[in-house]
């Protein structure tokens, strides 16, 4: 387990992230729900969770690089099929209201 996490740092940047969706004008939060936008949902800090490595260009290792960043491609197309296939592709507008409308739906 890392003994330098610093959770308070963290949950302050949480905080101000919740803060900045809520009201600065780029925010990415509907205007219609940002009245009832209580901030995003995180899972609970865990030091045991957290890794840390180089960045493989900055170490030449150029392929190892390219490698991680067409799974991370992957990664994404792979999401956004299920996304497709469950009927939830929209505008950003769209989907961020469907999000906000199923975490305040209980």
């Amino acid at each position: 387990m890392r003994t330098d996490y610093d959770i308070a740092a963290l949950l302050e940047r949480r905080a101000a992230r919740d803060e900045h969706f809520r009201t600065h004008f780029t925010s990415p939060i509907p205007e219609e729900h940002l009245e009832r936008f209580e901030g995003l949902e995180y899972f609970d800090p865990d030091p045991g969770l957290v890794f840390s490595g180089g960045f493989a260009p900055a170490e030449g290792k150029l392929n190892i690089a390219r490698l991680f960043t067409a799974i991370a491609y992957a990664e994404q197309v792979h999401a956004t099929n299920h996304l497709k296939e469950l009927g939830g592709i929209g505008d950003t507008v769209a989907n961020l209201g469907a999000a906000i409308d199923g975490e305040t739906f209980e």
